[in-house]
């Protein structure tokens, strides 16, 4: 016996071609990461684990105060480490962080690496980059 809770036969194809068409999109945007990725060897490496020598960043690292100083290369730098974990903790968030601060200054590799990370982060993580940021272009122009 049917029950009337169920949905109708014509509402569960509605629903399988929403999941199919979900699931194409994903899988070009996956396409597209992997295309980005063969572009820069560096971003493959970065999604390997972080070295477990990996050291926190001091007040006397001339990199981050380049970086917080406005310098697109070293801010693409500083990103660059983030995501590899390599003399700082490994953090996607920071190094989307650094990564937009120098794509502001149409820095290509870090435009690049900033959409390929876009696509690896999660709404919240992506909110907590773009909001980190905004604090660094804030403490800049004080």
């Amino acid at each position: 016996m049917p029950h009337s809770h169920l949905p109708h036969n014509n509402q569960f194809q509605t629903m399988d071609e929403l999941t199919l068409h979900e699931v194409q999109r994903k899988l070009l945007e996956i396409q597209q990461f992997i295309q980005q990725l063969a572009g820069q060897p560096e971003l493959v490496m970065a999604l390997q684990p972080a070295q477990a020598d990996s050291v926190p960043t001091t007040a006397a690292d001339p990199l981050l105060q380049h970086a917080k100083q406005g310098n697109a290369q070293a801010q693409y730098q500083l990103g660059l480490a983030y995501l590899k974990g390599q003399d700082r903790p490994l953090s996607l968030c920071h190094a989307t962080c650094w990564f937009h601060l120098a794509a502001l200054k149409h820095h290509a590799d870090a435009e690049r690496a900033l959409t390929a990370l876009q696509l690896r982060l999660n709404a919240a993580q992506w909110q907590q980059a773009q909001y980190l940021a905004a604090e660094r272009l804030e403490q800049n122009t004080k």
